[in-house]
Parts: structure tokens; C-alpha cells; sequence
């Protein structure tokens, strides 16, 4: 099986049916190294719960009971690059 690099990196918006993103925006964050990606069930629902509805600031605690599911470690892994402490 083979396993994609993952790691910090700036892209280019090459199609996009988001109404925030269109062909051409650059983009930066964590990601699987590929040519192509789409974002999964599992990071959209971690990221957009992170960011969309609790908002995190750099020092605050973040709890998660279920770290050990898809969307939990995401979660965990996005809180933490957003400055928080993880519980």
C-alpha cells in the first residue's frame, strides 16, 4: 500500500465548485502531497467543527473525547496547529 507524504504546503485552486474558492486562488495548509486532492468526510467535518463553530484561539484548551476515530485525530491535529492545548 502506498502512503502519501503529508505535510505543510501552498497549492493552486485548479477547479472548484466552492463559493470561497475559485480557479486560480492559492491556498496553504497541512496536507496529503499529491497531485490532486479532495477534501475527505472526515477533515471537512473536523475542520469545519474547529473552525466554523468553535472558533479556537491560540492558548485556549481544546477536549476531545473520541481522539481515536477519522474525525477526532484530525481534530486533534488541526487544534493544535491552531495553538491550542489538547486535552
Amino acid at each position: 500500500m502506498i502512503q502519501l507524504l503529508v505535510g505543510f504546503g501552498v497549492f493552486k485552486v485548479v477547479d472548484s465548485r466552492h463559493p470561497e474558492y475559485k480557479k486560480g486562488d492559492l491556498v496553504w495548509g497541512y496536507t496529503e502531497w499529491e497531485e490532486y486532492t479532495l477534501l475527505s468526510m472526515p477533515r471537512l467535518t473536523a475542520y469545519v467543527g474547529l473552525h466554523d463553530v468553535c472558533f479556537p484561539k491560540k492558548g485556549e484548551y481544546a477536549y476531545i473525547s473520541a481522539a481515536s476515530g477519522a474525525v477526532g485525530q484530525l481534530l486533534g491535529q488541526f487544534a493544535k496547529s491552531a495553538g491550542c492545548y489538547i486535552v
